[in-house]
C-alpha cells in the first residue's frame, strides 16, 4: 500500500514474539500487586489510593465487557426474530 508514491515498510513477525502476550499477562498483576505492597510500606493511604485506582478501572473494564455481551446477545436475538416480530422456534 501507498500513500502519495510512499511505500509502507512490509512487517515480519518473529516467531519468538510469541511469548510477550504470556509473559505481560503473568507479570502485570505481579507488577501491579508488587507496587500496591511497597506504597503500603511507604504510606497506608497511598496503598489505598492506588487499591481504589486498580478497583476503579477493573469495574469500568467488566461494565465494557457486560455491555459488549450485552449487545451481542440483542444482536443474536433480533437476528432470530422472522419480519413479522414474532421470534423463531429454538432448535
Amino acid at each position: 500500500m501507498s500513500c502519495r508514491g510512499v511505500e509502507a515498510p512490509a512487517i515480519h513477525y518473529n516467531p519468538a514474539m510469541r511469548i510477550a502476550k504470556p509473559m505481560l499477562m503473568v507479570t502485570t498483576p505481579i507488577g501491579v500487586g508488587w507496587g500496591i505492597i511497597e506504597a503500603a510500606r511507604f504510606h497506608w493511604w497511598l496503598a489505598v489510593l492506588m487499591t481504589l485506582l486498580v478497583a476503579v478501572i477493573a469495574a469500568f473494564f467488566w461494565m465494557t465487557v457486560a455491555r459488549a455481551r450485552r449487545d451481542a446477545a440483542d444482536s443474536l436475538r433480533s437476528a432470530s426474530q422472522d419480519p413479522t416480530g414474532r421470534s423463531a422456534p429454538h432448535r
